[in-house]
């Protein structure tokens, strides 16, 4: 089990520098299961919106890119919920 903390979330969901998203996804792809703190969630979101200048409409996109594999759980599933 990996946990994820936000520069790793923010390469995965943004792909802005194509080496560090290529060691992020091998973490991503080699680990079990994948624990994401709600901190580290709520600070990815935070960067895309003030960061990235990401609209509220279109952050959704990044973060399910994360999620997508399936084998990784938010410290509090609440928080998915808004």
């Amino acid at each position: 089990m990996v946990t994820l903390d936000t520069n790793v979330l923010v390469r995965l969901a943004t792909q802005d520098n194509p080496a560090q998203a290529a060691l992020a996804l091998r973490v991503f792809q080699k680990a079990s299961l994948i624990a994401v703190p709600t901190p580290a969630l709520c600070e990815m979101v935070w960067v895309l919106l003030r960061g990235y200048r990401y609209t509220p409409p279109k952050w959704p996109m990044p973060c399910g890119r994360c999620c997508q594999c399936g084998k990784w759980f938010a410290t509090r599933p609440r928080c998915w919920l808004g």
